[in-house]
């Protein structure tokens, strides 16, 4: 969570967390009691998770359904009623949102097309979906077990596992939807349901060495997870001289603009400026952090600048007119490449410079 939240800056996935908590646990709460009028404290909670994250909201749901399913008669219309009122409430957002998805960027970025991979940077985040799946398993084992086997216990939870086993065998990324879901946001959810059932098992059914094993073993996973954190989150980088400069010549950008590289070298993340620039300086970009909003066709024409710099094609020009840019800022070689293509220079910083094509 640590690097996903902070260091990534998810901080509007990690405020949808914060309100899937109560979510969860007036579920978790009305499981075992009859719905009454106080059920439908959970609205505003499922509402402000609708706008804040879409992962979040898609769990919400299966999470409802659980409750749906072992509900009755009227329980199950108000559980219907909670939901469509969250919807109701939300969908000035929701229903542009819904009706657009499939024509934007989005559906060409699969966020579960490595599971299966276990080499390289895939090699931990995949062990970890193994791992918490397979942990899922054999704790709601003990729990279901100290419940009696309750038919109720296996219905509720059985989104939820169903969710664990899509995705630990890789098939979630056929299935629609889903297959858009990051597994890290899985696995939040399975280590919380997890840690739910761990504690609300009844351990005098069971001997004590096994208790005190459970205990050690909390304490160790905790140690490693730790461990694991240190060594394979990167920690923040400083600021160098690139940095510094790249800030000083956005300052000096009229207009929209866009960051414009040939790739041929390490440079600054211009995802990150175009957040900065938005939020410290008041600018505007044709680009920005998230491609997933824009339609493929839009996202293709920024992704094609950087062929056309490189190439030095007269289509570079026609397309950033066409994308509503009058600044761009490239760095060293490109800078070369830019003047190539007749494009002014406005600025120059250390290796950043800034051209204008009025």
């Amino acid at each position: 969570a640590i690097g996903n939240f902070i260091r990534l800056g998810r901080v509007n996935e990690l405020f949808a967390w914060v309100n899937l908590i109560p979510v969860i646990f007036i579920l978790l709460w009305y499981k075992d009691n009859k719905i009454n009028k106080n059920f439908f404290w959970i609205i505003p909670f499922l509402s402000i998770i609708i706008l804040s994250h879409q992962t979040t909201s898609i769990f919400s749901l299966f999470l409802i359904v659980g409750l749906f399913l072992i509900k009755k008669g009227k329980e199950k219309l108000n559980v219907i009623l909670a939901v469509f009122i969250s919807f109701l409430l939300t969908s000035f957002w929701s229903v542009p949102y819904i009706i657009e998805f499939f024509d934007t960027e989005a559906t060409n970025i699969i966020l579960t097309e490595n599971l299966l991979a276990f080499g390289g940077r895939y090699l931990l985040p995949n062990l970890a979906v193994i791992i918490v799946s397979i942990s899922l398993f054999i704790i709601f084992y003990y729990y279901w077990k100290t419940k009696d086997k309750s038919r109720d216990e296996i219905i509720f939870f059985s989104p939820v596992l169903i969710l664990a086993l899509l995705l630990s065998t890789g098939i979630t990324k056929y299935i629609p939807i889903l297959k858009f879901v990051y597994p890290d946001s899985h696995i939040y959810l399975f280590v919380f349901m997890s840690l739910y059932m761990l504690f609300s098992i009844d351990y005098n059914i069971f001997n004590k060495v096994f208790v005190y094993l459970i205990v050690v073993g909390l304490a160790l996973i905790s140690i490693i997870s730790i461990i694991i954190s240190l060594f394979y989150t990167p920690y923040f980088i400083e600021y160098s001289n690139l940095e510094r400069d790249t800030l000083e010549v956005l300052k000096e950008v009229d207009g929209k603009y866009l960051i414009v590289t040939d790739k041929t070298y390490p440079t600054s993340y211009d995802k990150a400026y175009y957040s900065y620039g938005a939020v410290f300086l008041d600018k505007s970009t044709p680009s920005g952090y998230y491609q997933q909003y824009v339609s493929a066709d839009y996202f293709s024409k920024i992704k094609s600048l950087t062929s056309y710099l490189i190439n030095g094609d007269e289509k570079f020009i026609d397309t950033i007119g066409l994308l509503g840019a009058t600044n761009i800022i490239s760095y060293d070689n490109g800078c070369d490449l830019l003047n190539h293509l007749d494009l002014e220079e406005k600025f120059k910083k250390g290796r950043v410079c800034l051209f204008i094509n009025e």
